[in-house]
């Protein structure tokens, strides 16, 4: 085509780069991709579960150390917070009955389970967990009051959208 040209990816671009790979000289080290947030959902573990997660994958590269110690730290305190909060709240959650059967919204993503949450989310006749609730199901009973008021701080007045 007239005036279509390819750029970057152009043939002498190419050869020109396969010259210096010839030549000896050192293809750049890839990267591990983007830094990663200090939180993540496996910080809601248990230490069983932690221990069941790292040894299913597979080895934990050393640039991940920090993180994974933080995950299993933060384990062994949803494991003691967990034990604690059974003893205190265990006998009135077994006593809890359910009058109907659960609703749980499963889906693809952009397939409209956001829009059906917040409708029902509209209707008194219905509940749904927070954040904090799905991260550490195991403590939120006993946590979640603490935890708010200590981080609220942090959050931002509005949602930023």
């Amino acid at each position: 085509m007239p005036g279509w040209s390819r750029g970057k990816n152009d043939r002498s671009v190419l050869i020109s780069q396969m010259q210096r790979l010839d030549s000896g000289e050192k293809a750049a080290k890839p990267k591990l991709g983007k830094p990663q947030s200090p939180v993540c959902a496996w910080h809601g573990l248990t230490l069983k579960n932690c221990a069941r997660l790292f040894t299913m994958g597979p080895p934990t590269h050393w640039t991940r150390l920090p993180k994974s110690a933080s995950i299993w730290a933060t384990a062994a305190g949803n494991t003691v917070l967990g034990a604690v909060e059974n003893a205190v709240y265990g006998r009135k959650i077994r006593e809890v009955t359910l009058d109907e059967s659960p609703l749980f919204v499963l889906g693809h993503w952009r397939s409209g389970t956001t829009l059906l949450h917040n409708l029902l989310a509209c209707d008194p006749n219905y509940t749904f967990c927070n954040l904090y609730q799905v991260l550490f199901p195991g403590h939120f009973l006993l946590t979640q009051s603490v935890v708010t008021r200590a981080t609220a701080w942090a959050l931002p007045k509005r949602r930023p959208m």
